[in-house]
């Protein structure tokens, strides 16, 4: 069973959302009585993966993201005046049934209200940006597959604390730097390369040729977002491109994530099956599938 805590109704007061097996349950709770009371109950028809809930900007009340073993992604909100649930979108991302490979087992989603995540057990991961068209009428756009990861240039300001030898920073700056593949692990080093330690495939070796300083980039600062994470403010995008400050200089051949391997003995001794081993590994199309 899985429960979140939120203000589904518009008002101040707080329900209790449980999830168990197809059945979604909104709860609340009248404290001077000490009791729990059902407010209804609603039948999927499918089973419940994962829920979330989040708020879109402007919005006083929560809504709710339900993924299912159907491989689609739901949104809905409660309707107190007739007490019952309402599907405002409803989105298809993979193969129907509770697979390891297809994105619902994990639902994540942004404080903000701007976007959510759907990720599965194991590689896929899935990103749907939140936004309100023309009508106020809430929207989702097309999934967003995390294949491709991008460098951000992150700037900080900095201020001398009064009565403090500490100095604090007082503005983040970000801009768009490059597009790399998804790393584990990033290390710089002072000879002005970049080694990228790659999730998945081979590792990549850059140089760094610019620094991002003179560029046609847009800058944004954290001077033009409200600090109150309520209030409403105008979202960003970046546009991923080709390499500009980066210089691709080696490609270093690798195998991981291995997930499996196949080993076949042909009767001989130890040398030689040790060698065969070798071999497997280093053809992933005869032996080793990712």
């Amino acid at each position: 069973m899985q429960t979140i805590t939120a203000q589904f109704s518009g008002t101040k007061e707080q329900h209790i959302l449980t999830a168990s097996g197809s059945l979604l349950t909104l709860l609340r709770a009248h404290p001077t009585l000490g009791t729990v009371e059902t407010l209804v109950s609603y039948d999927v028809l499918s089973i419940i993966r994962s829920v979330a809930l989040f708020r879109p900007a402007g919005s006083a009340r929560d809504y709710i993201i339900v993924a299912t073993d159907s491989g689609r992604i739901a949104i809905l909100e409660y309707l107190a005046t007739e007490n019952r649930f309402s599907r405002i979108l409803l989105e298809s991302f993979g193969r129907s049934g509770v697979r390891r490979l297809v994105p619902g087992q994990y639902v994540a989603a942004d404080p903000k209200g701007r976007a959510c995540m759907i990720a599965s057990i194991e590689k896929n991961k899935l990103v749907y940006v939140l936004i309100r068209d023309s009508q106020v009428e809430l929207t989702m756009s097309s999934p967003l597959e995390t294949e491709d990861g991008d460098i951000f240039k992150v700037t900080l300001d900095m201020q001398e604390s009064e009565g403090s030898l500490k100095r604090e920073a007082w503005r983040i700056k970000i801009k768009y730097f490059d597009p790399i593949p998804v790393a584990s692990s990033l290390s710089i080093l002072k000879s002005g390369f970049l080694f990228l330690a790659a999730e998945f495939g081979s590792h990549r070796f850059y140089q760094f040729e610019k620094l991002g300083d003179e560029d046609e980039e847009p800058e944004f600062t954290s001077d033009k977002f409200p600090t109150d994470s309520l209030a409403f403010y105008e979202p960003i995008y970046f546009r991923p491109r080709l390499l500009e400050n980066l210089i691709l200089v080696q490609d270093i051949d690798s195998l991981s994530p291995l997930l499996d391997l196949k080993v076949e003995f042909n009767g001989k001794r130890c040398a030689t099956n040790s060698f065969s081993m070798w071999q497997w590994c280093k053809e992933p199309l005869s032996g080793a599938r990712a």
